[in-house]
């Protein structure tokens, strides 16, 4: 079986493009979203609750800037690399920021085995990251979506 690439009209790219754009947005409702992801997921660090770090990562709206990151690489947008780039680093910062004033604030000051766990990344943590994060990148992605929402939820989960 060939897959071949789904064609595209020039309107039809345009259209994903701004699409993305504008879904990635840094509003309000992000940024509250994000904040909220990043206490739920250092208190189940703090707890040593994969579950509960789990349903924080469910929660983050992270995955828009990454995606509109990817785009504008694939069409070549400056401005949409630019902007989605400035948004994952303000979000990364934000995120380290709550977490390292989470972590000053809690009652349990003790390192739980999950904090152990993933103070040493190893080049597997680095791969299962990649090649599942590559498949979006595919040129006949409308044909694959299905499978490729399945490989999105196993990355978060």
């Amino acid at each position: 079986m060939i897959l071949k690439p789904a064609k595209l009209t020039k309107t039809q790219k345009t259209q994903a493009v701004e699409k993305l754009f504008h879904e990635s947005a840094p509003n309000y409702d992000f940024f509250l979203m994000l904040i909220l992801s990043a206490i739920i997921v250092t208190l189940g660090l703090l707890m040593n609750n994969i579950a509960i770090v789990i349903g924080g990562m469910l929660v983050a709206p992270i995955l828009s800037p990454i995606l509109s990151l990817s785009m504008g690489v694939v069409v070549g947008n400056q401005k949409l690399m630019k902007r989605s780039g400035l948004v994952i680093l303000q979000s990364m910062c934000l995120i380290v920021l709550i977490s390292l004033i989470m972590s000053f604030l809690a009652i349990h000051k003790e390192i739980t085995p999950e904090i152990v766990a993933r103070a040493y990344p190893s080049l597997s943590y680095f791969l299962i990251g990649l090649f599942p994060e590559a498949l979006w990148l595919l040129p006949w992605f409308g044909r694959l979506f299905p499978k490729l929402f399945r490989v999105w939820l196993f990355q978060f989960l």
